[in-house]
């Protein structure tokens, strides 16, 4: 069954300041896989269980509101109901404003995107970033925070882009003097250039805390086909050379072999399928808790239909 990795012999690792963060799970898996249902479930089961819970989607294509079924397009925290809050958090990185664009070739743009290169997958950890300063400035009290990251290959993306930095910065140095002299950099690209920098210092704080197991764990969604086990073949192999701790893996989707009738052959063949797939998932990722969750009938939308999970993912009943 799914577990919350997280315990009191960990919290003694933990500094005073560290014991204020709230303990946080990010679900990421290949697109498809169910990874905001897996991310809401358990979040929402946590909070019955009277932890105060905040889910929150940093995925640029959001569908948590579509999951609990309430609209949460206004980028704005909602209490789903007293100790369970959600956010669709909109971020948005290094967009050329409409007055560089009219001015058609500006080479202090240039410049500074060649120096401080920012691109859709790097809101995805700066998303990571504000939902912490959202918190911390609002003075909110989560003891748990369920992130519903973006697909596994952008958030791959984005983690690697911190080791990364020094060689930019480097080049920022090294290239100063010869900038000043090619041009005057004017006030607004100064503000710019600051932003950027401001937002890579952002990459360096957490990804010290997506490292400290006492604080967070990452939880990869995948089903039963292949390119979906290949999928989460790189995404451990690359987790782990980041040094970013894994301990769930739920294998989504699974077709019930009981209630299909032996005459049907698409259906053998593909429960066939999928048996050696799931066995050779357990097989690789042995030493993380394997959790398997069935196709359900119906689709999982609204906080009935996401109780039913609780089953699976944790063993209660509704």
């Amino acid at each position: 069954m799914f577990s919350v990795p997280f315990s009191k012999d960990l919290d003694e690792m933990l500094d005073w300041k560290e014991r204020l963060i709230p303990k946080m799970m990010i679900f990421s898996g290949k697109g498809g896989v169910g990874k905001t249902t897996c991310c809401t479930a358990a979040a929402y089961y946590r909070a019955r269980a009277g932890r105060h819970v905040l889910v929150v989607s940093i995925d640029p294509a959001h569908s948590l509101g579509d999951s609990l079924a309430i609209d949460l397009s206004d980028n704005e925290m909602h209490e789903v109901f007293p100790g369970f809050s959600a956010l669709e958090m909109r971020i948005a990185i290094g967009k050329h404003d409409n007055a560089d664009a009219s001015r058609g070739f500006d080479l202090q743009a240039l410049a500074g995107d060649v120096l401080f290169p920012m691109s859709e997958e790097a809101s995805i950890v700066i998303g990571l970033a504000e939902v912490f300063k959202t918190i911390w400035e609002r003075k909110l009290a989560f003891d748990e925070i369920f992130i519903d990251a973006a697909p596994s290959g952008h958030l791959l993306r984005a983690l690697s882009f911190p080791f990364q930095i020094n060689e930019y910065l480097g080049r920022l140095i090294g290239a100063s003097q010869k900038l000043q002299a090619l041009f005057q950099i004017n006030k607004d690209r100064k503000e710019t250039i600051r932003q950027k920098v401001t937002a890579m210092e952002s990459y360096l704080t957490i990804m010290k805390v997506l490292r400290n197991e006492a604080i967070s764990s990452m939880v990869l969604v995948t089903i039963p086909e292949t390119m979906a086990l290949a999928e989460v073949e790189r995404t451990n192999a690359i987790l782990g050379d980041l040094g970013i701790p894994i301990k769930n893996l739920i294998i989504n989707k699974i077709h019930d072999t009981t209630e299909e009738k032996s005459s049907c052959r698409f259906c053998a063949a593909r429960h066939s399928q999928e048996a050696d797939i799931i066995a050779e998932m357990q097989d690789k990722f042995g030493h993380l808790n394997i959790t398997k969750v069935p196709l359900m009938k119906t689709e999982i939308t609204g906080l009935p239909a996401l109780a039913s999970l609780q089953l699976y993912l944790f063993g209660a009943k509704e």
